[in-house]
């Protein structure tokens, strides 16, 4: 009888949790941002908004149906009319803290484009943690579409893409899609916790 309550306690607990939306148990999410076309400061999507910078100044996000996303030109570090570039930044911020599993990228067949990425306002180094910043070096795929892992950065809040080790200017690409997870709040681990904790004491009981 006892081990039947606490079974059936841990039970509830777990389905709670399984069902809160930062629930220990993360389940990637995709997001593609390609099929429709805008060209504004910011675009809402399901679980954040993209804003851009170029040159420190807010700059509109460009989203079209092939690319996805990009800044000022369509692409980032594309070269604005008249010659004129500044550092243009690509900023996802997110409602809670995530983890990056993969970004689909968009640029010109062969370019092989570098990208730099900041997440919640420090450099991460690509090369050093990559061993590559360029786009058709670490991806998969093939034309101008092309695949990267990003699970060895670590959690956060905002991811901001820029232009890498290339020459400002030279480093059109566009991101086209990503897939991320949320991760679990210090409450969420803890009701876990608590749901092995009763296991345990339900089979000791029961010895």
């Amino acid at each position: 009888m006892v081990m039947l309550r606490a079974l059936t306690i841990a039970a509830a607990l777990l389905v709670g949790l399984l069902a809160s939306p930062t629930s220990a148990v993360a389940m990637p999410i995709f997001q593609d941002f390609r099929g429709s076309t805008s060209n504004g400061p910011a675009l809402v999507f399901t679980d954040g908004t993209v804003t851009a910078t170029d040159g420190g100044v807010g700059a509109n996000v460009f989203q079209t149906s092939d690319d996805g996303l990009g800044v000022v030109n369509r692409q980032i570090d594309d070269n604005t009319p008249g010659g004129v570039e500044g550092d243009e930044f690509l900023i996802f911020t997110f409602n809670g803290p995530v983890s990056l599993d993969s970004v689909i990228f968009r640029e010109s067949a062969g370019a092989n484009d570098s990208f730099d990425l900041f997440i919640d306002g420090v450099d991460q180094d690509v090369i050093a943690i990559l061993g590559s910043d360029r786009i058709q070096t670490l991806g998969v795929g093939g034309g101008e579409e092309f695949t990267v892992d990003f699970t060895a950065f670590g959690a956060g809040t905002v991811f901001a893409f820029t232009d890498g080790s290339g020459q400002v200017g030279g480093d059109d690409y566009s991101v086209a899609a990503i897939e991320f997870q949320q991760t679990p709040e210090p409450g969420s681990l803890g009701l876990l916790g608590l749901v092995i904790l009763a296991l345990m004491l339900a089979r000791r009981r029961a010895a």
